[in-house]
């Protein structure tokens, strides 16, 4: 774990991994968890915060604003990009 701090992308893959394996297995980095899903894969954080109780939630409430949280369930269209005309 110690070689993959420097590089949030590797840490996150395999947190991620251990996570979908059992859940139990990251209870010391879930805080940690929330913070790479946030950076790597927002779409991804709610499924973890409604997955996993090991988190501080007060430091998710802090930290995220409830429009980043709603962000990362729906994120905004762009101009000019229509699924369905594809």
């Amino acid at each position: 774990m110690q070689q993959l701090r420097s590089r949030s992308r590797f840490l996150f893959l395999y947190l991620d991994a251990l996570f979908e394996k059992d859940a139990h297995l990251i209870a010391d980095f879930a805080d940690t968890l929330v913070e790479l899903n946030a950076e790597h894969a927002p779409a991804k954080l709610i499924d973890f915060l409604r997955a996993s109780s090991y988190y501080s939630l007060e430091a998710v409430s802090q930290k995220y604003s409830i429009t980043f949280l709603i962000t990362s369930i729906h994120p905004p269209r762009h101009t000019g990009f229509a699924p369905s005309a594809i």
